[in-house]
């Protein structure tokens, strides 16, 4: 799941603003987390809350998640609950590409009672009731013969995961270790949006499997520099895949078919060999990644 969306397009995508510490959401998680995640998105709200990046992207992010989504408008009507400004910063985090692999850490601009008050209230309009319990380190949410569980890492953020056997699951996900992960090494945390996909899987074109890919980037006044980061085998194998992508590269700029949503995209891109990394950076306006977003989504 997570790695289709960062391939469809979130390596454009993961884009920051002058930001200088992690999200709240990861500074929970990063103590919670067990080592060995293979893919991450962390997004905090609170950062792009105002930019079109983020008017653009959010909506597309609730569609991935029909259930979040609901509850989310079902608490706005209840009680004013409004995600963009209420969530502060969101990490999902799963172990393997499976849809049902993740676990989702929200940091709330609300304090865990006001958040289960809104919760039951808007239940209650819809002519249900939640029995909230404890259960070791979880809260349990019971709605009718549903049981929902949550662990709560801080007063104002809490970690969940959609399955079945949640219990057993969120127990496994918030064993602790992930900050001491080497996969996390090079990537910039502190990007109001950032990816990590470990095992990403093979790119074809250039003939290469990278262990890792991370992305990450910059957005000053409107003008965007993203930069995606594939870790190959070794410095020569990064050198190789280079030359390759260049040529690729420029036989697109003399092709004449470049669709017009990626010209920025051909005209600005620079391949280098960094060690045993493949970098690409491509720069262009915020009104450009906005417009390849929306292309991506139809």
């Amino acid at each position: 799941m997570l790695k289709r969306i960062a391939w469809g397009g979130l390596l454009l995508l993961a884009l920051s603003s002058v930001a200088s510490a992690d999200s709240k959401a990861w500074t929970a998680a990063k103590k919670a987390l067990p080592a060995g995640i293979q893919n991450i998105v962390s997004l905090n709200v609170a950062a792009l809350h105002d930019t079109k990046l983020f008017q653009t992207l959010w909506p597309l992010i609730l569609e991935k998640d029909h259930d979040i989504s609901d509850a989310f408008g079902a608490m706005k009507d209840a009680c004013t609950f409004d995600p963009a400004k209420h969530v502060d910063s969101l990490v999902v985090a799963a172990v393997d590409d499976s849809d049902d692999s993740a676990v989702f850490v929200l940091a709330l601009n609300m304090i865990e009672g006001d958040v289960e008050k809104c919760f039951a209230k808007s239940l209650k309009a819809h002519g249900q009731d939640v029995v909230i319990g404890k259960d070791g380190a979880f809260v349990t949410y019971k709605v009718g013969d549903t049981t929902a569980y949550a662990r709560w890492l801080d007063r104002n953020t809490m970690i969940i995961a959609k399955r079945k056997d949640a219990k057993e699951f969120l127990t496994k996900m918030t064993a602790g270790g992930i900050a001491k992960d080497a996969s996390l090494g090079g990537v910039k945390t502190d990007a109001p949006l950032w990816v990590l996909l470990v095992k990403p899987g093979n790119v074809d074109p250039l003939g290469v499997k990278p262990s890792r890919a991370y992305i990450a980037g910059d957005l000053k006044s409107g003008n965007i520099t993203a930069n995606a980061h594939l870790v190959l085998d070794g410095a020569v194998q990064a050198t190789e895949a280079a030359k390759k992508a260049q040529a690729m590269l420029d036989a697109a700029k003399l092709s004449g078919q470049v669709p017009p949503q990626l010209d920025w995209v051909v005209k600005s891109i620079v391949i280098n060999a960094v060690g045993s990394e493949l970098v690409l950076t491509a720069a262009g306006t915020e009104q450009n990644v906005v417009d390849l977003i929306k292309q991506a989504a139809q």
